[in-house]
């Protein structure tokens, strides 16, 4: 990067602001805003110290998912230490000391896990997107992925529609089918590009999701 700490210090501050008003609702009662802002500084100085000679988009990620475990790891040992939680704005059930007794600390444990992972995978998947944004065709299968277009499903309608008007005209072999799930030749055809096309922008995503999720 060829940064000083106090120049990525400044360069990454923002994120560290956004991984706090991400996380923190989480588990407030257990962890705040200045202990992260303070712990977080030691973790970005430690990466800073490993990893300064990668690229900026290299070093993001990695800080990015050096912060997720830092939170992930305080508000566990947070909500372990008063077996309290508060999941505030992100869903489920907010929980405080009264209602505590009708929970086990396992129950707690599980939904401090569920949506820490859910907010894990929402942050990583908008990281992966980032990293992607310069790859038309890998971000276009992988926003296909997550969430089929139009033309797709029209496309898997259309595959369906295909085999039980064959079959009906005595073609045996040719099964109807009543899957609704996308499959890559359909993502092809609606993204009007080859099959080696699709494999090699997965390929590119599984690259880069590594990167973001190990």
């Amino acid at each position: 990067m060829d940064l000083t700490f106090e120049q990525t210090n400044e360069k990454f501050s923002k994120l560290i602001y956004y991984m706090a008003n991400k996380f923190i609702p989480i588990a407030k009662q257990v962890y705040n805003k200045e202990d992260f802002y303070q712990d977080s500084s030691i973790v970005l100085y430690d990466c800073w110290l490993k990893y300064k000679e990668k690229s900026i988009e290299e070093f993001k990620t990695i800080l990015s998912v050096s912060l997720r475990r830092l939170l992930s790891n305080k508000i566990k040992k947070g909500t372990r230490d008063k077996g309290i939680l508060l999941l505030g704005d992100i869903g489920g059930t907010s929980l405080g000391n009264d209602d505590s007794d009708k929970l086990s600390f396992e129950d707690i444990q599980g939904k401090l896990d569920d949506n820490l992972n859910n907010v894990y995978i929402q942050d990583g998947l908008d990281q992966l997107k980032q990293l992607l944004k310069d790859d038309i065709v890998a971000l276009a299968i992988l926003e296909e992925l997550l969430q089929p277009s139009q033309r797709t499903v029209w496309e898997l309608n259309m595959d369906k529609a295909r085999k039980k008007m064959l079959h009906s005209q005595g073609h045996e072999e040719i099964r109807p089918t009543s899957s609704t799930e996308v499959r890559m030749h359909h993502i092809a055809r609606a993204l009007n590009i080859s099959l080696n096309d699709v494999n090699k922008g997965l390929k590119i995503i599984r690259e880069q999701a590594y990167n973001v999720f190990k």
